[in-house]
């Protein structure tokens, strides 16, 4: 993750601020935003991770996919985050309860989605 410096006098227009240590062979396909500190993000191996600014931890959710988990979307109306992937699940996840709220299955790979209010 990386952050811009609006100055354009300043040398250090940009600058790594974190560094995501994912397993060899591990890509970031997704992240959304939960609070001005946290941000969950989803990978090409099934996961969701949560990391935690404040104290620069990073936490796996009790949430699992059996294939790329190709988009994750915090709903901030119910409090939820949904994952897809290419496994054709939608899992919404409840943060609060570190449960899996409900699970949605589609007949084919999930490619995009988004939540409205």
């Amino acid at each position: 993750m990386y952050e811009i410096n609006p100055n354009p006098n300043d040398n250090t227009r940009i600058r790594e601020v974190i560094s995501f240590n994912n397993n060899q062979g591990c890509v970031t396909l997704s992240c959304s935003w939960l609070e001005k500190n946290k941000l969950v993000m989803s990978d090409s191996q099934g996961n969701l991770k949560l990391w935690d600014f404040n104290s620069n931890t990073q936490t796996g959710l009790n949430v699992k996919h059996n294939s790329p988990v190709k988009d994750v979307v915090f709903n901030s109306t119910v409090l939820n985050i949904a994952s897809s992937g290419y496994d054709g699940i939608v899992n919404l996840y409840d943060p609060r309860t570190n449960q899996i709220a409900n699970k949605i299955t589609y007949p084919g790979k999930i490619y995009s989605m988004d939540t409205c209010m």
